[in-house]
């Protein structure tokens, strides 16, 4: 008797493990080098987004999204000069936390600092 409800709880125990280990985040700030005004745009992660609006030459604006499984984020800009960019960049998994810097230039979209906290 004893030795099933043991059993029991150690299944229990291990399928809460298996179901997550809580919530996972990545946190990010989208910092403007272009030299242009952004007038809106996205941050998305599978279906979850962070849409943003004006952001001055020079600024940034920060954000942060759920992490249900392995992803990447898909940066949209939409600049207001009416030039747009859009870009599918970085890599996270859940089980851990994420701290990016992503920059946005003229032409391009990149990772600066990518932090992994476990």
């Amino acid at each position: 008797m004893i030795n099933n409800l043991v059993s029991i709880i150690f299944l229990i125990s291990v399928l809460s493990l298996i179901a997550g280990c809580g919530e996972n985040e990545a946190r990010f700030s989208l910092v403007n080098e272009s030299g242009q005004v952004i007038s809106d745009g996205s941050v998305t992660v599978l279906d979850q987004s962070f849409e943003f609006g004006k952001v001055d030459a020079g600024r940034t604006v920060s954000g942060a999204i759920n992490i249900e499984t392995d992803s990447h984020y898909v940066v949209k800009i939409n600049f207001s000069n009416g030039e747009r960019l859009e870009k599918e960049i970085g890599y996270m998994t859940r089980g851990f936390d994420f701290e990016d810097e992503i920059t946005v230039t003229r032409g391009d979209v990149i990772i600066k600092n990518h932090l992994v906290i476990n």
